[in-house]
Formats: C-alpha cells, sequence, structure tokens
C-alpha cells in the first residue's frame, strides 16, 4: 500500500536484497535528504510503530501539492525491515544492511532456535524458507536463506551499502540529511504536555542470552533441599529479581541504566518435571557504554553466585553490544538551531529528550548523515502493545513538524561537511 502511494505521488520505488524499500524522488535536484521509517515485527503489537513516519510522510507530500511549495531539496523515502528484534534476536538489520554496516557474511551466521518454540514469526520462516536441520530438536536459519525464498540478489548488499548503490546503479552518497518522525514509546511529552520531541541521543542495547543448566528431575520423587534439586527456574527466578534490584539501585544513583528480562525460555517443561535447563534474556540500556558495562559486570556477579550456590551451570552469550549514539554531537549546531526555530514558528510545545528505544536513525547517523529524529506522544508511553494509540491530532502535528522542516530547509551557510 505504501509503495502504491508513492509511486502515485512520481516517486520510482525499488527494493534492495533485504526487501527495504527505497522511494526515489522524481526531482532532478542534485541535493538530497532522506525520510524514513520501518516495518514493525514485533506480534501482537500496536499500529503506530513505524507506520506513523510512512503516515507523516505522505502528509507532506499531500501538503506539498495542496500548497503548491515544493521541498527545499530532493526528498527520497525508505522503509527498512527487520528494525525489531524478533525473528533473527538481533535489531535494526536492515538500516545495517543498508548503510554498508552489516555485510554478507554477518547474513550468513545462523540464528538456532528450538523447533517445539510456538513463535508464529518463527514457524512462519519455517514453512517459507530454506531451512537446514542439525536434530530433531533444533532449527538453524541464517538470513540468506530467508532471503533467497523472496528471489532477491544478495550480491547486492557486497557492492557496499544499498544507501549508497541501488540496483539500477544510481549513487547517492551526499545525502544532506536523514528526518523521521516516530511515536515516543514513553511518556516524558504526555507528562511534560509537549506536542514535539526532538530527539538528542539513543540510547542502545547491551544484549545477552543466559543459559542456565541443572539437572531434570521427577517432581514427586525428589525430595525439597538444594542438596536433591538443581531446579534452574528457581535459580532463574532469583537471577530476573537480581536485575531488577541492581538496575533500580544503580538509577535511584541517578546512573542512566534499564534493565529487562523479555523472554524465559523453559524446554520440555511440564507440571511433573523439575526443570534440568531454561534460558532467559538480558537487555541493559544506556547512554553510556562503559556504565552499562560496570553494571552488566554487577549483574554477572550475582548470578554466578546464586547459581554456584545451587548447583547450577551458568553460559553467556552476548547477542548484542551496540555503542549509545550522541545525535547532536553528529551534526552542526545550525542544523539543530534551524529545526527548533521551525518548531518555534509552528507554536507547537516542544522539548529536546533522549529515546530508550533504538532506531534506525542510529546507523544513519554512524556512517555520518546528519539525524533530525522527531518524537509525537503516545498515550500513556504504551507500544509493542496492541493498546498503543497515538492521536490523528498528534500525527498531523508531527506532519506538519516535518514538512516545515523539508520545504524551509535549514540554515545552510552554519553547516559544513567537517560536522558529518
Amino acid at each position: 500500500m505504501g509503495q502504491k502511494k508513492l509511486e502515485s505521488h512520481g516517486y520510482s520505488c525499488d527494493y534492495d536484497a533485504f526487501l527495504n524499500l527505497h522511494a526515489h524522488d522524481p526531482c532532478n535536484e542534485k541535493t538530497r535528504v532522506i525520510v524514513g521509517t520501518h516495518l514493525d515485527s514485533v506480534i501482537n503489537a500496536g499500529k503506530y510503530d513505524g507506520t506513523v513516519g510512512l503516515i507523516t510522510f505522505l502528509l507532506c507530500i499531500q501538503m506539498s501539492e495542496n500548497e503548491q511549495k515544493a521541498f527545499h531539496h530532493a526528498v527520497d523515502f525508505v522503509i527498512f525491515r527487520a528494525e525489531e528484534s524478533t525473528v533473527f534476536k538481533e535489531a535494526l538489520l536492515g538500516s545495517k544492511v543498508a548503510t554498508g554496516l552489516y555485510s554478507a557474511r554477518d547474513l550468513s551466521k545462523r540464528i538456532y532456535k528450538r523447533i517445539e518454540d510456538t513463535d508464529l514469526a518463527y514457524e512462519k520462516l519455517y514453512k517459507t524458507s530454506s531451512v537446514l536441520k542439525s536434530s530433531t530438536h533444533w532449527t538453524a536459519l541464517d538470513l540468506i536463506a530467508a532471503q533467497k525464498r523472496r528471489d532477491v540478489d544478495i550480491s547486492m548488499i557486497k557492492r557496499g551499502g544499498w544507501l549508497f548503490h541501488d540496483s539500477k546503479g544510481r549513487v547517492f552518497k551526499d545525502y544532506r540529511a536523514y528526518f523521521e518522525v516516530h511515536i515516543e514509546q514513553g511518556k516524558v511529552l504526555q507528562a511534560h504536555n509537549k506536542k514535539i520531541g526532538i530527539v538528542t541521543s539513543i540510547r542502545a542495547p547491551l544484549r545477552f542470552i543466559i543459559t542456565l543448566k541443572g539437572r531434570r528431575d521427577h517432581s514427586g520423587g525428589t525430595p525439597m533441599g538444594r542438596e536433591y534439586r538443581r531446579d534452574v527456574l528457581c535459580a532463574a527466578s532469583e537471577c530476573v529479581l537480581a536485575i531488577e534490584e541492581i538496575c533500580m539501585e544503580e538509577a535511584t544513583k541517578g546512573v542512566d541504566i534499564v534493565g529487562t528480562v523479555g523472554v524465559l525460555n523453559i524446554p520440555g517443561m511440564g507440571i511433573n518435571i523439575i526443570p534440568g535447563e531454561c534460558n532467559f534474556s538480558l537487555d541493559l540500556r544506556s547512554n553510556d557504554s562503559k556504565e552499562r558495562l560496570r553494571i552488566f559486570h554487577r549483574i554477572q556477579e550475582r548470578i554466578l553466585s546464586s547459581s554456584s550456590s545451587r548447583n547450577i551451570e551458568v553460559i553467556f552469550e552476548k547477542t548484542e553490544d551496540t555503542e549509545p549514539v550522541d545525535l547532536m554531537s553528529k551534526a552542526s549546531s545550525g542544523f539543530y538551531a534551524a529545526i527548533e526555530n521551525e518548531l518555534s514558528e509552528l507554536e507547537y510545545p516542544w522539548m529536546k529528550l533522549p529515546s530508550g528505544a533504538g532506531h534506525d536513525a542510529m546507523r544513519i547517523s554512524q556512517v555520518g548523515i546528519p539525524v533530525c529524529l522527531l518524537f509525537i506522544p503516545c498515550k500513556d508511553g504504551i507500544s509493542h502493545s496492541p493498546d498503543e494509540f497515538a492521536s490523528a491530532e498528534d500525527i498531523l502535528i508531527g506532519a506538519k513538524a516535518l514538512y516545515a522542516v523539508l520545504t524551509n530547509g535549514w540554515d545552510e551557510m552554519r553547516y559544513s561537511q567537517k560536522d558529518r
């Protein structure tokens, strides 16, 4: 639907090997900016995460046509795939490929998953992709196999970043800026009664899968007591509570940290079985990578100590280690000053704030393109949930803010290449 809408406004659309959609502005102007968003992949989530970015850009195009006011520069548009870590347990894959930060070798890595897992996203992949079975209990998926099922050209990835080399040979190395409108996924804007947020930095995750191995026993025949039971679920419970306790303690001291266990798996679980193996996720996020690592070491020490007292083996598998991004340090002062001026002219109440969630804007910033990530409020901060909601009024305000920046540009005199 998004592609047809964009093409109806004269945009030519193209897909890369990762099925990211790139819409090319028909304007012949060489100086270009890019607006982006993503397709959300969280199972049973809301309908605004990512979608708002497409809606606001289509509204910008409509306003430009209605008012007969052209954009200050040619404006391309991109929709990234796999921004979430739902299937392959690693986030921002589409923008990593698009910016050349992810190689074909990276795509060949296999992600192992138990066949008995009832995750619908995996079940769908099993039925539609090349699947390699390493045993009767495990399935190995790799990203290349997932892409080949769609008959796309994997060799495009080897050419060094799709945003700069598309399938028709066009080269766009000089994007002057990247813009994105997104729901906040928190309630800071709502709490401060603001309609727009300029994101100053993006927290980044340090993620692990932590596996505990004890001994599987019969629940009725095994007496109580740690000398008899090596119950990994009891150990995991202590670990999860320790993560909450440590992160709460650090946050109370003023450290920027959040810690979450979002997944806990118990293979072969049963009402009459003492669990002998389980694994759980650890998602630590901060704007300070050194503090984040220090806190992880505290958590690791506590988990090892607690598990040792129960004679439980612990395995830590790092799945992601992303550096936080200070967006404002990656662009000139004139870039943000002009954006702030446009928001002030619109007379919508706005504020600066950090983002607790990761975004494709992190990858765009890492390759030297100035980024403006704008937030609009989402009701009660609820996200990744069917209850996620952003009002039509707030979406329109986000579109008008983006439109003002795209049509009026920014202070070119204060923008310099050395700031990129």
